[in-house]
């Protein structure tokens, strides 16, 4: 789960059931492909996936964002180039099989 800004400071109690943005674009920037799970919001039960894409965009420039969503959980998974072909191959198989209990986008 990503921490939002002022809700849990690196290093302080709890942290580590955070990840950070200087550890997503670390591992991104070694080639690796990323993948963040988010719990939704406990207050109103969402999570705003349009935004968090765009934040992933515009904080990593991968090939491709994709989001699956369930009825609690929204995964986010940024494609590396040289993993996009394999990966939206996979994305393919995860919606035939999983289509009916998961959103894709």
């Amino acid at each position: 789960m990503v921490s939002k800004q002022n809700r849990k400071i690196k290093g302080r109690r709890d942290s580590a059931k955070f990840i950070y943005w200087d550890e997503i674009g670390e591992t991104f920037q070694s080639g690796h492909s990323i993948l963040i799970y988010q719990h939704f919001d406990e207050k109103n039960g969402h999570c705003s996936s349009s935004a968090t894409v765009k934040e992933i965009q515009a904080r990593l420039s991968p090939s491709r964002v994709y989001w699956f969503r369930t009825p609690h959980v929204v995964y986010f998974l940024g494609a590396q180039k040289k993993h996009s072909d394999y990966i939206a191959y996979r994305v393919k198989s995860v919606e035939q099989q999983w289509g009916s209990q998961i959103q894709i986008g």
